[in-house]
């Protein structure tokens, strides 16, 4: 499950650069809405240890962890990591199967645990 998530989670992303510089000042993200593209920063930038992430990404391309064909890692409306693995891309389609709903409900309850549930129009 946790290697579609994965690669669903990719799909929602597209490709772009990260900000110049050191000390990039990042909002909350609380205000940001993606459009054609979203927004990226580094992982140093995103207050997340590089080191670690790294460390990962290692561990899937040595295929410690099978199949997955993508990770993305969004915190606060920046795209800190975006790779693709095993040939996959981020053009490329994956049938999503449950992982939608797994996802909807994470999301879900983190916006019911933090008071704050916006009308859902489907």
């Amino acid at each position: 499950m946790r290697n579609h998530l994965c690669a669903g989670l990719a799909l929602l992303v597209a490709c772009s650069s990260p900000p110049d510089g050191p000390d990039v000042q990042l909002d909350d993200g609380k205000a940001y809405w993606p459009g054609a593209t979203w927004r990226t920063a580094s992982a140093v930038d995103a207050g997340i240890d590089g080191a670690r992430l790294d460390a990962l990404v290692n561990r899937i391309r040595s295929k410690q962890y099978a199949d997955v064909h993508g990770l993305v890692i969004v915190k606060n409306g920046y795209v800190v990591l975006e790779q693709y693995f095993n040939g996959s891309s981020a053009l490329q389609v994956h049938e999503m199967q449950s992982v939608t709903k797994s996802v909807t409900s994470l999301l879900m309850g983190i916006a019911i645990d933090e008071h704050d549930p916006q009308p859902i129009t489907l």
